[in-house]
């Protein structure tokens, strides 16, 4: 089986997306190609990562436009939405469309929900099957948004199968309105060949006056949805049981 992966996140750019949809298209090496876009300028060496995979990538300039953007908000997002349909996105749909044709995959998966929604139609129209890759942040994300209208939600509601995350990622779909019995949860695992527990560093137990105590630790950029508050929230419940411990 062939698969055909199109995200506007991929290596060689750096984050926690990237990193899920490059471990994923490892597995299946030969199975899957991908079709995303080239970075920008701050992000070289591309090239060279593509020539490495066991895959085949195919790249195109942008699946948004930056035009507006130094204008303020609202206007900037109204005015890259138009760009953005008018332009960005056809030329785009059309590049999809000839990787479609020349490769033929067997089904497509459409992972950055917000950058890649719209690539359904041309696979639907050729009769390929369509799944999402689902994160939660692209959920919640759909409530805040109203620039792209409902094509996110429909395209969700449309797709074949969509995957989730998380159990918190698949409620989110069943209450935008995702039939149960088309989503399948797929945790985001981790490569333990590489993430071992280690010796602790003493000159890290020092600066932090960490000795002796039981460590929590978020490794997050700081946003409402990744739940520090929570955890900060539950520390006094914590530390009546766990008087050592420190976040």
């Amino acid at each position: 089986m062939k698969i055909l992966l199109a995200s506007s996140q991929f290596p060689p750019l750096i984050g926690g997306v990237p990193s899920v949809y490059a471990n994923l298209c490892q597995q299946l090496g030969p199975k899957v190609v991908v079709f995303t876009q080239r970075p920008n300028g701050n992000v070289p060496g591309w090239h060279v990562h593509d020539m490495a995979q066991p895959y085949t990538v195919h790249r195109i300039k942008r699946f948004t436009s930056s035009t507006g953007s130094s204008l303020p908000k609202p206007l900037s997002s109204l005015v890259r939405l138009a760009h953005d349909r008018l332009f960005t996105r056809p030329r785009a749909s059309a590049e999809f469309s000839r990787v479609l044709d020349a490769d033929r995959p067997h089904v497509v998966c459409l992972g950055t929900l917000h950058t890649t929604y719209w690539l359904a139609a041309p696979a639907h129209k050729r009769k390929i099957p369509v799944v999402f890759y689902i994160h939660g942040e692209e959920v919640c994300s759909i409530r805040r948004s109203r620039l792209d209208g409902d094509g996110p939600k429909n395209a969700l509601l449309h797709a074949d199968a969509v995957i989730a995350v998380s159990r918190f990622t698949r409620d989110a779909l069943i209450t935008l309105g995702v039939e149960q019995s088309r989503i399948r949860i797929i945790n985001n695992g981790v490569d333990v060949r590489r993430f071992q527990p280690g010796p602790k560093d003493p000159l890290l137990i020092s600066q932090y006056g960490l000795y002796g105590k039981r460590v929590l630790m978020t490794l997050a950029r700081l946003d409402e949805l990744k739940g520090h508050h929570r955890v900060l929230g539950a520390l006094p419940s914590i530390l009546s049981t766990i008087p050592n411990a420190v976040y």
